[in-house]
């Protein structure tokens, strides 16, 4: 994939991305009058697109690995079953929180939706910190020839930061968009990626014996103190 992968098949995806953004939105929403919808993509689209100029110009391979992201590509059965139910949470997420705008259901205010396109930004952050310092942070649960344990930055705190950065934009989502039920449907993440990390640790420390010894001195696996 990493050899495939060129400037102009990176933009023309990265345009069908945002269009389907763009489209699934406003359509759901039923008009362009809809301000939350126009912030969310803005915030949005900029992380990701920084995120990715990141990954361009300093690790291509592992960009080229992320974009591969899905159950499709997953080796493992269980990480097959999560990715897909994972898949389904964040479009029904997406939708379900666009449709309250539509339905006139009781939106939440100005201030929520700042402290949710603030949870996105956070997110993208968490994940740029992780990709500063794993270059082996596929989208993928994998085990590479020359994979190397990180237990510096983040990881010297929680063992899966970059789960953490998934979960904010998830949260953050529904409040960007004004949708206090879509939060509901976040929480359905918080079990998969509890799970994820569970399958991962098992299918590592199969594969990488070092591991055991990074679980032994990072303690906490995603919330210090929690889990």
């Amino acid at each position: 994939m990493a050899q495939r992968l060129t400037k102009k098949s990176l933009i023309r995806l990265s345009v069908i991305r945002f269009v389907v953004l763009v489209a699934v939105v406003f359509v759901c929403a039923g008009t362009f009058d809809y301000w939350r919808g126009w912030v969310f993509i803005a915030v949005f689209t900029t992380c990701n697109g920084l995120s990715t100029a990141y990954l361009w110009k300093n690790n291509p391979a592992l960009m080229a690995r992320r974009m591969a992201a899905g159950f499709s590509v997953e080796k493992e059965k269980s990480q097959k079953i999560i990715a897909l139910l994972l898949s389904f949470i964040i479009k029904l997420l997406l939708v379900f929180s666009v449709l309250d705008h539509r339905l006139q259901a009781q939106p939440l205010s100005l201030w929520d939706a700042m402290v949710g396109n603030a949870l996105i930004v956070t997110g993208f952050c968490i994940t740029f910190v992780v990709f500063r310092v794993n270059g082996f942070a596929s989208a993928t649960v994998e085990a590479m020839n020359n994979h190397k344990i990180i237990v510096t930055g983040p990881y010297a705190i929680i063992r899966h930061p970059m789960y953490i950065g998934s979960l904010c934009i998830l949260f953050g989502t529904p409040l960007a968009l004004g949708s206090c039920r879509g939060l509901l449907i976040s929480s359905l993440a918080v079990p998969l990626f509890v799970w994820r990390t569970i399958e991962e640790e098992r299918f590592l420390g199969e594969r990488m014996p070092d591991y055991k010894k990074y679980q032994a001195a990072t303690r906490w696996r995603l919330v210090p103190g929690v889990f």
